[in-house]
This record gives C-alpha cells, sequence and structure tokens, in this order.
C-alpha cells in the first residue's frame, strides 16, 4: 500500500507541473485581453508574448498577439503572428484570420497580398459581404497604385495622364477613406469586445 500511495503522489506532482504552464498562459492572455480593452497595445503584446512563453502554440493567444500588433499599425509583426495562428488554429477559423491579414496587408500597402488573403477569406466564407468588399477596394488600390508607377516623364504626356486619371484617382482616395473608416470602426467595436481565447471571433477586426 505505501508503494503504491507513492507513486500516487509522484503522479499527483506531475499532473500539478504539467497543468502550470496552461494555467499561466491562460493568466496572461486574459491579461493582454484587459490591456487591448483598455487601448494599452504594448502592455497586450507583452502579455501575449508571456502567455506564449507557456504555450508557444497556443493558436487562440498567437491570434491575439496579432490583433495586438495590427492595433499598433506593426502590419509586419501582425502578419507573422497570424501566419503561426493559422498553422495552430482548425481550418474553421482560418476565413477570420485570413480576412484580418488582408487588412494588415492593406496597412502595409501590398495589395497584391491583401487580394490573396481576402480572397482565401472568400473561399471558405463566399457570403462574407466585408471580405468581399474589402476586395474591392484592394483591387481598386492596387490599379491606382499601378497607375501612379506607370506615370510617363514628360511633362506633357504626364499632364494628360493625370487629366485622364483624375476622376479615378478621386475614386481611388475615395475607396483609401473608405477601408480606413471601416478599419477603424471595426477596432472601436473590438474596444468593446475584445478577442477572448474561450471566443471564437476575429478579435480586433470581425466576429467569427
Amino acid at each position: 500500500m505505501k508503494l503504491i500511495y507513492a507513486v500516487l503522489i509522484s503522479v499527483c506532482i506531475a499532473s500539478s507541473v504539467q497543468a502550470l504552464p496552461p494555467f499561466q498562459a491562460s493568466k496572461w492572455n486574459h491579461a493582454g485581453i484587459s490591456a487591448m480593452e483598455l487601448g494599452d497595445y504594448d502592455s497586450a503584446v507583452s502579455h501575449f508574448a508571456k502567455a506564449l512563453s507557456y504555450a508557444p502554440k497556443q493558436g487562440e493567444i498567437l491570434y491575439n498577439l496579432g490583433n495586438a500588433f495590427y492595433a499598433k499599425d506593426d502590419a509586419q509583426n501582425a502578419m507573422n503572428a497570424y501566419n503561426r495562428a493559422l498553422a495552430a488554429l482548425p481550418e474553421a477559423t482560418h476565413g477570420a484570420i485570413y480576412y484580418n491579414m488582408g487588412n494588415a496587408f492593406v496597412k502595409a500597402q501590398d495589395y497584391d497580398s491583401a487580394i490573396a488573403a481576402y480572397t482565401e477569406t472568400l473561399k471558405r466564407e463566399p457570403n462574407d459581404s466585408d471580405a468581399k468588399r474589402n476586395l474591392e477596394i484592394a483591387i481598386q488600390l492596387k490599379q491606382s497604385q499601378q497607375n501612379q508607377s506607370q506615370q510617363p516623364n514628360q511633362k506633357e504626356n504626364q499632364q494628360q495622364q493625370e487629366d485622364q486619371q483624375q476622376p479615378q484617382q478621386n475614386q481611388y482616395n475615395g475607396s483609401i477613406e473608405s477601408i480606413l473608416n471601416l478599419i477603424e470602426n471595426e477596432e472601436q467595436k473590438a474596444r468593446e469586445n475584445a478577442p477572448k481565447q474561450e471566443r471564437n471571433n476575429r478579435g480586433v477586426e470581425k466576429d467569427w
């Protein structure tokens, strides 16, 4: 009996040690969520990073970290976190992640990647009206970017090109303002309903 009792004690101790990292990960993840709600994105990044030190492959925390970087206008680190979240989270969540990646790519003015990301969302969620709208805007922004890079060097041709493109540029400027307003509005919604590990949502960007 003593031997059996000792084995049971050892098992209990081992179980407690193994349970510690998930508990600490959850603790710091919730701290990050609270910081997001307060608009303290630097602290949120720090807290989510701390959580990942205990659970480095926890997809929800990676996703939250991406949202925190996005809120800081750090598109590159946001996309890195989202890519890691894609590898860790189930396929059912990928449409939402790609949607957020698309918005991050737009902030970085990488319109080709934004178009690809929104397209991935629509493959999984064909009726997502927000993704459709953002995809159209990203295509317009790409066209505007191409038009600006293809303007001729000669002054006469340049002036003629500007005259021809003026109506289109007004449209694109409106598109830029539209997508920035959309992102700002969705970030405001996120501060009211911040990303949580227990809930499947798009966090900063949009509920899933």
